[in-house]
């Protein structure tokens, strides 16, 4: 795969990834009943896990390079999607979401390094490109959530095959 397809691959999926959890939140907070304040918290969690992961990321894309925390970060953010459908209580769903934001953090901190590295070697800007599949990820993953969700596919089912494409999408994108 050519470099940049490559990080447009992989901005792509971290959109699909982030809009396909977050638009399935009414039906994760039904099935655990959730109120606000306990939404509220799960979420900080996601937030907290992108902050220790900005603590960590750049030591380690300094160590074993960009792309090796792009993949290895990636394909963990894949495997964490599931666990947020599936989580049966609470505490489980607010721990998914603290890997998720760790995961997510790496991801997305490495990711950019690595579209860095590939817009330098292209002699070109290419950033905002990367940016713009990021949020056509999005609006893909919230668009077909939407009609997942209306067609009652139990978010169960829904997260852990989104989090099995998107692994081969970012493995095949190494």
């Amino acid at each position: 795969m050519r470099p940049t397809l490559a990080v447009n691959a992989i901005f792509f999926a971290n959109g699909i990834g982030w809009a396909s959890w977050a638009s399935r939140l009414p039906a994760i907070t039904e099935k655990l009943s959730l109120g606000e304040g306990a939404l509220g918290l799960s979420l900080l969690g996601a937030t907290a896990g992108l902050f220790v992961a900005s603590a960590v990321t750049t030591v380690l894309v300094l160590r074993f390079g960009s792309r090796s925390v792009t993949l290895l970060a990636g394909v963990a953010m894949c495997a964490v999607l599931p666990v947020i459908g599936l989580a049966p209580a609470p505490v489980v769903f607010a721990a998914a979401l603290i890997a998720y934001g760790m995961s997510n953090g790496a991801f997305d901190l490495a990711s950019n390094a690595q579209g860095v590295i590939v817009e330098r070697a292209a002699g070109r800007s290419l950033m905002s490109g990367f940016h713009a599949f990021f949020s056509a990820g999005a609006i893909t993953g919230a668009a077909s959530a939407a009609l997942i969700s209306a067609a009652q596919v139990p978010v169960e089912t829904h997260l852990p095959i989104v989090g099995g494409i998107l692994a081969v999408v970012v493995v095949a994108a190494r």
